[in-house]
């Protein structure tokens, strides 16, 4: 059997699912998603004045943010018709409240959601009880977050947290992360990490270019790729492998942070390419053509 299943962005290891912990008081029903270091390395501090970027929100700072996720993927085997395997536009209206100091080695935002929306009317009625949906940020003051704590309300239908879940797991994986090091404008910094999606292992680098810092609000220049660590991939459930043959998958974009902000005030990150494997046995082939990415509006 092929897998059904596709080859999608997200951040983060399959998730370890297990009750955590939060200053917001989870559910019992509350799971927490692992999210793969990262390492960053500075390829050219800027322009001087150089300055240290670290977020500084104080305990009390409040944010409301928009937040849409997309993903489109088509699929073609062998020499059948391709098949449309895209998830519908998810908007989370999200707002945001700093736990603990930013600067702090680690600490947490608290993100409530109100009513999600979508293009899709059978998913966007869906989403009508996703309101309340509430999710924990853990992070460090570079802006890396180390964990995703997720607690929709009881009555959600799976359909619908599965939308409100994925349309996190895509903020957390273009979050952007800055330098320990003090920087400025044209910096150029690489974040580094090893992504887990359906079984095939990727690292995933992001370029990130200073390109105006104006007060405490940051513009970033986004470049992002993807690259596969092994040249097979093995399939979710007990499917067999497949060889991968082609892979490509990358994206450019622009984030707005303010520093003294929990959470991205505008941008956007958008990826794109083409994969085909095969199957060992007797190379039949399976093509994906794959967009996907996140937008942040305030």
């Amino acid at each position: 059997m092929l897998a059904s299943g596709v080859l999608t962005a997200c951040s983060g290891t399959a998730a370890d699912h297990a009750p955590v912990p939060t200053s917001a008081g989870p559910t019992p029903g509350a799971v927490t998603v692992a999210v793969p270091d990262v390492v960053v390395t500075v390829t050219n501090p800027g322009a001087e004045p150089r300055t240290t970027l670290a977020r500084h929100a104080t305990p009390d700072a409040t944010q409301q943010v928009s937040l849409t996720a997309n993903s489109a993927i088509t699929q073609t085997v062998g020499t059948n018709a391709s098949t449309d395997q895209s998830s519908p536009d998810v908007t989370l209206p999200i707002a945001a409240s700093q736990h603990g100091a930013a600067d702090a080695p680690t600490h947490s935002v608290g993100l409530v959601v109100d009513v999600p929306s979508s293009p899709d009317s059978t998913l966007a009625a869906a989403l009508l009880k996703a309101k309340g949906s509430r999710a924990t940020l853990v992070a460090g003051p570079d802006g890396a977050v180390k964990q995703l704590v997720l607690d929709p309300p009881a009555d959600l239908s799976d359909a619908g947290r599965s939308a409100v879940e994925q349309a996190l797991r895509q903020a957390v994986q273009f979050a952007p992360v800055l330098p320990s090091v003090p920087v400025g404008v044209g910096a150029v910094w690489t974040v580094s990490q090893q992504i887990n999606s359906l079984g095939l292992g990727v690292r995933q680098d992001t370029v990130l270019t200073l390109a105006a810092v104006r007060g405490s609000t940051v513009t970033l220049a986004v470049q992002v790729t993807q690259t596969p660590l092994t040249p097979t991939w093995t399939l979710p459930n007990d499917q067999g492998t497949l060889n991968v043959d082609s892979y490509a998958l990358a994206g450019t974009g622009n984030i707005t942070v303010d520093l003294t902000k929990p959470l991205p005030l505008d941008g956007q990150v958008q990826l794109t390419g083409d994969q085909v494997y095969s199957r060992p046995k007797d190379g039949l082939k399976i093509t994906q053509k794959v967009s996907n990415g996140v937008s942040w509006k305030s």
